[in-house]
């Protein structure tokens, strides 16, 4: 069947999306649109853990390594809504929800540098309980932005780096309880990374993210 061939090649393949944000012709006082210089990537795939373990390893900040080679750490600065039940695993409870803030560092392939910063993360059911859905924005001023013990005011301002929008939608594969299908969109900005370098970077950590997902057993 066309399902079957469908998910057959969202267990094997990964379908990538890149663009940017059209600009408006028709109003030149907001012809562009925050952020509509910074490309934006969306990509899809089936990985072979269920939504529940799934949400549980991606939310928890002592295992980011586990999936992203490029992670050089990151930490949980604030938790503003108890997240016990998405990390729990004898809690069988689909209702799971949770906020918190983290600090993070990132090796940028091809530069030798890293990026840091502080985002908001927040994790809730899909409105069908079919699986889940894990947001991610950065803030990207001053020293919660930049991630520095510097005094704001000796902050460069011309360094930035932001996550704009980071969505992952896990939604269980039908038939195949301890599958996921995923839907990833990201949009990241960071003034190190050269204009003629983001597309790559990005499609290359779509790339990344879905082998390491898929090529290791995660123990929960």
């Amino acid at each position: 069947s066309k399902h079957q061939e469908c998910n057959q090649l969202l267990e094997n393949e990964i379908l990538i999306w890149s663009g940017k944000f059209k600009t408006c012709s028709s109003n030149k006082k907001h012809r562009h649109h925050y952020g509509h210089d910074t490309p934006l990537f969306m990509s899809r795939g089936i990985v072979p853990m269920s939504p529940r373990d799934f949400v549980r390893l991606l939310w928890d900040s002592n295992r980011t390594s586990e999936y992203n080679k490029y992670n050089l750490g990151r930490s949980d600065a604030l938790v503003v809504q108890d997240d016990s039940q998405v990390l729990s695993t004898t809690s069988s409870s689909l209702n799971i929800q949770g906020s918190k803030i983290i600090k993070s560092e990132t090796k940028v392939p091809f530069t030798g540098m890293s990026i840091t910063m502080s985002a908001l993360m927040h994790v809730r059911p899909l409105e069908d309980c079919d699986g889940y859905v894990i947001v991610t924005r950065s803030l990207s001023s001053g020293k919660a932005g930049c991630h520095t013990d510097m005094d704001s005011s000796q902050v460069d301002k011309n360094f930035r780096s932001e996550i704009l929008w980071g969505i992952n939608v896990l939604r269980t594969v039908r038939d195949s309880p301890h599958q996921t299908d995923l839907i990833s969109l990201s949009q990241v900005g960071s003034s190190i990374v050269p204009g003629f370098l983001s597309k790559k970077i990005g499609i290359m950590a779509c790339e990344d993210f879905f082998s390491e997902v898929r090529g290791k057993q995660f123990f929960n």
